[in-house]
């Protein structure tokens, strides 16, 4: 049990045989982020957004990454939003 433990950490720190040229190969399917947008900032369910609903939040920033990417939204395939 100790020496499968063992073995298993061995391979954690143990170069790949690939090295940097693997990793930093390119790929048509790689993701590329494109914009960064915020949303501004307020007081947690006291600030001036807290009767916004988050739909509405959304749709504006939507808008916003349309506008300032110059993306066709035909090819958006996945969109991954979160918050803090």
């Amino acid at each position: 049990m100790a020496t499968d433990r063992l073995k298993s950490i061995v391979s954690h720190i143990t170069p790949s045989k690939g090295g940097l040229a693997q990793i930093t190969q390119k790929h048509p399917d790689d993701v590329v982020i494109t914009l960064a947008i915020r949303t501004p900032l307020c007081k947690g369910k006291k600030g001036g957004l807290k009767d916004t609903p988050l739909d509405g939040i959304m749709l504006k920033m939507l808008e916003q990454v349309i506008a300032k990417s110059n993306l066709d939204p035909a090819l958006v395939e996945d969109i991954c939003v979160g918050h803090v």
